[in-house]
């Protein structure tokens, strides 16, 4: 009888060890909970600088026009993510020019067109405990602009000269409660893994220890800066060479691992996922002025325009991005906002004209995005807008009620590191009078631009729209 027991005993004892291997050894690498994951500390510094030009020209018969226009810009973003801050901030200097000509029979033009922007913003959250934060978020951006022409009509000649200023400020004051992690490096460290097992260079099945080892290299190495951007690729794949090897993950480090792991090293970082909840609440006082100064005749005919707008909202949203799986990413974000803005124009053509909006919104976005591969993303995105606005000035006294539902679809193809197709459209119907158009701060909303007031007024009734757009870029260096 002992001896029964003791051979049941080892024959036990032998079958849970069993089963544990069996159950390591089937830990799938997608099986990695991607919403579970916690970001390292992150800080990033990017300056870019480039430029853009084009043109067009067109006639038939007596007419002629064409256009030259290009800019020159420079910016700066920086981004943190450690355990007391979450943020970012960008700062850019734009000048753009354009040339135009056009004449007929009847009519000529010749303008020169000569604009400065500048723009920074900024998104600042610290956290008071592990949940809890509060937030400063400001926005400023001035352009100035000089237009020159000289026209005719008939056998009228008239000399112009405009000069434009314009400033835009608003802070977003707030406080709320979650935190949304970036994702990016552990699902990196997954690609990988999975080419690695796909072409037969993986020594041993990795666990969840493993991963965050390898998506905490990632991390650090995607931050660290360059000047020359050869010499940090480079870099970044020894690292990740000498990382996995340490981890004893490779079986056989020859040209097939090294083809595949540069190969998924320049598309995994070309996106961003993340995982969390935030909700946040806060107030967005604002100012803009505007000012215009048009010549003609050669000074003798002077015309002044200026404009501005003081407004005040409070806002409450939600914002929750789930990683559904390895490819899936669902991101939903709601909000209501209600404020109120001053607006009030004159100029040398037109009596002051002043006019109150009192505007309430909700707003709900919801994006589903697919990632299968390091290349691709599809993404769809259903939203609603429900507005309600009351206009008041010396004249008349108006109320509104409008809608807006829409579907946004999102998708990029990389054929080379360098070379991306991008395709998007954008459907939606709109059934209102007026709708207060002006975007909040991305990071606020989950990346859906919202409406809360006083840029854009959009009138009619039952409207249906629609847009779509293909693009290819190629970056040359």
């Amino acid at each position: 009888m002992l001896k029964l027991i003791t051979i049941l005993g080892i024959s036990l004892l032998s079958y849970t060890l069993l089963a544990q291997d069996s159950a390591s050894s089937s830990f799938s690498i997608k099986d990695f909970s991607l919403r579970d994951y916690e970001a390292p500390d992150i800080r990033f510094k990017r300056l870019n600088i480039g430029t853009n030009m084009n043109g067009y020209g067109r006639g038939h018969g007596d007419y002629y026009s064409d256009s030259h226009n290009g800019d020159l810009r420079m910016s700066l973003y920086l981004y943190g993510n450690t355990d007391v801050y979450q943020g970012s901030s960008s700062a850019s200097v734009t000048y753009r020019w354009q040339l135009y000509n056009r004449r007929d029979t009847l009519y000529q033009d010749k303008s020169n067109y000569h604009r400065v922007f500048l723009n920074y913003s900024s998104i600042n959250r610290w956290y008071v405990s592990e949940k809890h934060f509060f937030a400063i978020h400001p926005r400023v951006s001035y352009q100035h602009g000089l237009n020159t022409g000289k026209y005719r009509q008939d056998t009228v000649y008239q000399n112009s000269r405009d000069i434009e200023h314009a400033i835009d400020l608003s802070v977003f004051l707030s406080m709320g409660s979650g935190r949304i992690q970036p994702i990016a490096p552990a699902r990196e460290a997954l690609n990988i893994l999975i080419s690695l097992e796909r072409h037969n260079r993986l020594a041993v099945a990795p666990d969840s220890t493993a991963i965050d080892s390898l998506a905490r290299i990632a991390n650090r190495i995607q931050y660290k800066r360059f000047y020359d951007r050869r010499f940090k690729r480079i870099y970044q794949l020894e690292e990740l060479d000498k990382g996995l090897q340490e981890m004893g993950l490779v079986t056989h480090p020859d040209m097939v691992y090294a083809a595949n792991l540069s190969d998924i090293w320049n598309y995994g970082t070309n996106y961003s996922r993340g995982s969390g909840s935030r909700w946040e609440i806060g107030v967005v006082p604002g100012v803009k002025y505007s000012f215009k100064k048009q010549f003609q005749d050669e000074n003798t005919n002077e015309h002044l325009g200026e404009g501005s707008n003081i407004s005040g909202y409070g806002f409450v949203g939600w914002t929750k991005k789930v990683p559904l799986s390895f490819s899936l990413q669902s991101d939903f974000s709601a909000i209501i906002s209600a404020g109120y803005s001053d607006n009030k124009s004159n100029s040398t053509y037109e009596i002051q004209d002043t006019t109150g909006v009192t505007s309430q919104m909700i707003n709900v976005n919801y994006t589903l995005g697919y990632y299968p591969n390091t290349r691709t993303y599809l993404g769809v995105t259903p939203s609603v807008t429900v507005s309600a606005n009351q206009m008041n000035s010396p004249e008349e006294k108006e109320e509104y009620l409008g809608m807006t539902a829409g579907i946004r679809l999102n998708s990029y193809y990389y054929v080379s590191p360098r070379f991306r197709l991008s395709l998007n459209g954008n459907m939606s119907a709109l059934s209102d009078d007026y709708l207060n158009q002006g975007p909040l701060p991305s990071s606020i909303t989950g990346g859906i631009p919202l409406a809360i007031g006083g840029n854009e007024n959009l009138t009619g009734e039952n409207k249906l729209s629609f847009s779509y757009g293909f693009s290819i870029g190629y970056a040359l260096f």
